[in-house]
């Protein structure tokens, strides 16, 4: 019997007049959930009302088990304790070690002592070395977030609510978080565009701003059935065009018809070889006829027409899109050289390496292993400790946060300030093709959604004033929803420059062919 964790009806969620999401109703299964939708759809607006840490506008939640939505508050000062949510417990025990145990710290322990190895085998085990005491804001922002996502497994039976939790995670931090949840028999929801993770998961929630599709397999089953979708709405396309052309060719072919009768009319009553009366009934008739006939062909040119815009508007929201950077005209040699090179800020050995002209290199490594450094040190952002790099090509750098973008300027007026020589109608018509609106053009470009940006960024490495031919790309998909990591992907595939990566999601790496790969634990 399928055990009903959380019930929830008529969600909707309103900001001014904007409504993210309306209307939203089911009941989640003890089971493991991945929640997905576009940047700005309102999936950690959901989690944080299905936590009850945000009222909805309408509808109610209604839960029948407990259930962990995971802190994101600052740790500053916090101890190890803190993070995990068991400092009551562990301050109990420490009272009792000093003899100072009052009546309910006993009440609190009774069962309970075998806790604290527990709570230090959790540590370990996600690969933080840190006593339960100590202050956890001594960590790294990777170590941080897996100390705060070892609270969230604390209770065997507790319902997890997660948001974008890979997000900080390194290579060996991600496996450590796959490992847990499929390991936690207490169901989940966990809001995601990393599609390793959503493959773990047992059904996919995707959230539009009318209801809660949801789809009874993982995200392999899920993405095979969006594929039918966006083909049956390609069809639908097809046989709408074919019957609007077909219905406009037989209103014509009509209207001729009635103009012929007219005609011949016209010519018997000149001639005065029948009634005029008759002749009159029947030109009364016949314009009656034609007017009914314009009327219903009107009717029907709309209704195919709208009928013809849904179908183009279904293949809208179900296909991916696709932009191509220009090629170079490629040729031999180096593209950067690294000369007994020491890193700033991490220890590590000097080393010397050459990249060659169209190489793909992933640089990986764990967080805090100097990957991040080398490319700031090769886009010419930080100078190296000891040693030389050598840039012998043009070259491009764009980080997770897109800092290549004054975002305090709209799309617009960055492009045009890039590259003045694009008119701009073209960048106009460019950004249009991106789905950038004439709204969002003229936002700030701070207001935009990552993949937005990603969008901009993209179109301003296209029309560089000097061509790049190498890519310095720093988590780049980090922050993207899965349609703006799937542009990413084809726009880097189609590409023929030279790549640099740093990246810990191992599908979208998989994807761009590498050539080479340098791990950053070793150096």
């Amino acid at each position: 019997m399928t055990t009903i964790a959380c019930q929830f009806s008529d969600l909707s969620i309103q900001f001014g007049h904007r409504t993210l999401f309306r209307g939203l109703s089911a009941s989640l299964p003890v089971a493991r959930h991945g929640l997905v939708a576009p940047n700005g759809q309102g999936k950690t607006l959901l989690l944080s009302i299905l936590s009850h840490t945000l009222q909805p506008t309408t509808g109610a939640v209604n839960w029948q088990r407990p259930f962990f939505p995971l802190r994101t508050a600052s740790t500053a000062g916090n101890r190890v304790v803190d993070i995990l949510g068991v400092a009551e417990r562990y301050d109990a025990l420490m009272r009792l070690e000093k003899g100072e145990a009052t009546d309910s710290d006993f009440s609190l322990l009774e069962g309970a002592w075998h806790l604290p190895d527990q709570w230090r085998a959790a540590i370990k085990d996600a690969g933080v070395s840190i006593d339960l005491a100590d202050d956890a804001s001594q960590l790294s922002g990777g170590q941080l977030s897996r100390l705060r996502l070892c609270s969230a497994f604390m209770d065997a039976q507790q319902f997890i609510l997660l948001d974008e939790p890979t997000n900080h995670l390194d290579h060996n931090g991600r496996r450590w978080l796959r490992k847990k949840l499929q390991q936690h028999g207490g169901g989940c929801v966990i809001a995601s565009h990393d599609r390793a993770l959503l493959r773990d998961m047992d059904c996919i929630l995707e959230l539009t701003a009318d209801r809660l599709h949801i789809y009874g397999e993982n995200y392999d089953g899920y993405y095979t059935i969006k594929n039918r979708l966006l083909a049956a709405a390609t069809h639908a396309v097809a046989h709408a065009e074919r019957e609007v052309r077909k219905h406009k060719h037989l209103q014509q072919v009509a209207l001729q018809r009635a103009a012929s009768r007219r005609k011949q009319g016209e010519k018997l009553r000149t001639s005065g070889s029948q009634c005029r009366l008759l002749l009159d009934r029947q030109k009364n008739r016949a314009e009656q006829s034609l007017s009914r006939l314009k009327q219903q062909n009107a009717q029907q040119q709309t209704q195919l027409t709208q009928q013809l815009q849904d179908s183009r508007d279904k293949v809208f929201e179900l296909d991916s899109q696709a932009m191509v950077l220009p090629n170079r005209p490629g040729h031999a040699g180096h593209a950067v050289l690294f000369s007994a090179l020491q890193l700033p800020f991490v220890c590590h050995q000097t080393f010397s390496l050459v990249v060659s002209r169209g190489e793909r290199w992933h640089i990986n490594g764990d967080n805090g292993s100097g990957k991040s450094t080398l490319l700031k040190v090769v886009a010419g952002l930080l100078p190296p400790r000891a040693g030389d790099c050598q840039l012998k090509t043009a070259v491009v750098y764009l980080d997770q946060h897109f800092s290549l973008l004054d975002k305090s300027l709209s799309a617009l007026q960055f492009l045009q300030r890039w590259n003045d020589t694009v008119s701009e109608t073209l960048w106009r018509t460019r950004l249009a093709n991106l789905r950038l609106d004439a709204d969002k053009v003229h936002l700030p470009l701070a207001a935009l959604s990552y993949g937005e940006q990603m969008k901009v960024a993209l179109l301003a490495v296209g029309d560089a004033p000097q061509q790049p031919e190498l890519l310095l790309l720093d988590e780049p998909e980090n922050f993207l929803d899965l349609d703006s990591r799937m542009l990413l992907e084809k726009t880097l595939q189609s590409w023929q420059g030279t790549l640099m990566i740093v990246s810990h999601d191992e599908e979208f790496v998989s994807r761009l062919a590498v050539t080479h790969q340098l791990d950053m634990n070793f150096l």
